[in-house]
């Protein structure tokens, strides 16, 4: 073998060295990079106006609700994911809406309608007793585990 050709040691460390450093200054980007974005979503879901949410379709249970569920229906996060739907909805919307529920889930299993747009027009209840009507703009959509989930406005 050549001589010349083989590097020693020192040359070695050196280079391997260089791209741990090209290395960690690349991670040390990516997590500036999301830092950044984890404080863009979180002031985007701070001051919403509209309330967004996760909603579980195998546990039948919200997952996520934004903060603006406050000024819209007066229930805190904590409370607004307490309930069920039938809590927190009159008893025609949420008829109307559970079977329409199981019918795009299945077909979201089947890959029928994965991210597509439904627009739903409901009546829902605030704290005080009172209705208020609202359009739910859903995508149904699965989480990476599989798991199908509406992802809604």
């Amino acid at each position: 073998m050549d001589s010349a050709a083989m590097k020693t040691d020192k040359e070695i460390i050196r280079e391997l060295t260089s791209e741990l450093k090209q290395c960690r200054s690349q991670i040390n980007r990516l997590i500036n990079q999301q830092e950044e974005y984890q404080k863009y979503f979180e002031i985007f879901i701070e001051n919403a106006a509209d309330v967004l949410f996760i909603y579980n379709l195998e546990t039948w249970k919200t997952e996520f609700i934004s903060p603006s569920i406050l000024r819209t229906t007066g229930y805190t996060q904590q409370e607004a994911l307490e309930h069920t739907l039938d809590q927190v909805m009159t008893k025609e919307s949420f008829e109307y809406l559970v079977p329409i529920k199981k019918e795009r889930t299945e077909k979201l299993l089947k890959g029928e309608c994965q991210n597509k747009l439904f627009i739903d027009e409901l009546i829902h209840l605030k704290r005080d007793g009172t209705e208020y009507f609202s359009e739910s703009y859903d995508f149904y959509t699965t989480k990476k585990d599989g798991t199908p989930i509406i992802v809604g406005i």
